[in-house]
């Protein structure tokens, strides 16, 4: 299994990544051929709504039993002349797109993939955003 980092709440809560979530998000980086850096994976809910995450964040679903979650990844989108990998993101989505991730959010310094049941207010979605 690849090494992870950010597997627990960063509020110090004790909140960890399921071990069903893990072997996922595994599975997507060994897909992809591919192992960038993480700077958000589980968020307890107070310390989502702290940062300011929604309140359908993906995020608080990754201490929960089973394979559902959220992470945020080190992979600018742009092209390398501003200083990001657009190869890197397109297939780390669609690596993540078929190990069943289906929340995607594509910001200025980052990637966030999601796992989220399909009756979530977030499925099978994308988003562009500024990275916070």
């Amino acid at each position: 299994m690849t090494r992870f980092t950010h597997t627990t709440c960063s509020c110090g809560c004790g909140a960890t990544a399921s071990k069903e979530y893990l072997d996922s998000l595994d599975r997507v980086f060994k897909r992809a051929g591919l192992n960038p850096g993480i700077s958000s994976m589980v968020r307890c809910r107070p310390h989502n709504k702290k940062i300011g995450g929604s309140i359908f964040s993906a995020h608080v679903l990754t201490a929960d039993p089973g394979e559902f979650g959220a992470t945020d990844l080190k992979i600018k989108p742009v092209a390398r002349s501003k200083g990001g990998n657009a190869k890197q993101a397109y297939k780390i989505i669609k690596a993540a797109q078929a190990e069943g991730f289906n929340v995607f959010e594509v910001c200025n310094q980052h990637i966030h993939i999601g796992k989220v049941p399909e009756n979530h207010p977030m499925a099978n979605t994308i988003y562009w955003g500024v990275s916070q």
